[in-house]
């Protein structure tokens, strides 16, 4: 199985696994590693001539010298960028913080009390931020949802005021005057509704009187 990834600094990486059932690493199965290494390393660059990172995962357990034989075959192909996963590489992996999750929710482990403590101090942050997150975005689409709801509904009034920055006598107040403007969809025969407001309501009398 071959799997392509971005490598840390946006390369294309091949990853490529070889198991064996119930592996003993006897040197039948190394060898056998070894060969499925050297063919899932020819299909990928067949994939892509220019790869330069190849990423092999396995459940045999090699020595030191066995992976940097392994790499050097890859070298000499032209890849840069070598990395054996063997049994142990793995194993250290999954049992440290970053794997547990992995490990309970695909290999089905239970997490001890440690090693749930190991884990949410090294996520616990990233998990409260996404479920913040995930209930921003709900209510965000709740409120949308009931936005277009109440729009079918009729509108029986409208209102608006204004808010002082202290409670005043009537007569410390100026004359004022106010003008709201309503914008509508260019599809209806009124695209805009201006209401004014104002304080003197005797001089709107004399305007209409003197006409």
């Amino acid at each position: 199985m071959i799997l392509t990834q971005i490598f840390q600094d946006g390369r294309k990486a091949f990853g490529a696994v070889g198991f064996v059932n119930s592996a003993c690493d006897s040197a039948t199965e190394k060898r056998e590693i070894r060969n499925k290494f050297k063919a899932d390393l020819a299909r990928a660059l067949m994939e892509d001539d220019s790869l330069k990172i190849f990423v092999f995962f396995t459940n045999v357990a090699l020595t030191v010298g066995e992976k940097d034989d392994l790499a050097a075959v890859a070298k000499a192909e032209g890849i840069e960028v070598v990395d054996v996963f063997d049994r142990e590489r793995i194993r250290i992996a999954l049992d440290a913080a970053e794997g547990l999750g992995l490990r309970f929710q695909y290999l089905s482990i239970p997490l001890s009390d440690a090693e749930q403590a190991a884990f949410f101090a090294r996520w616990g942050s990233d998990l409260e931020q996404l479920i913040t997150e995930s209930i921003q975005a709900v209510d965000s689409r709740l409120e949308r949802i009931e936005f277009f709801q109440e729009q079918n509904h009729p509108l029986t009034s409208l209102s608006f005021r204004f808010k002082l920055q202290r409670k005043v006598l009537r007569s410390e107040m100026p004359h004022f005057r106010a003008l709201l403007v309503m914008m509508f969809p260019r599809s209806l025969p009124m695209a805009t509704l201006h209401v004014g407001v104002c304080d003197d309501g005797d001089f709107w009398r004399e305007a209409s009187g003197a006409g």
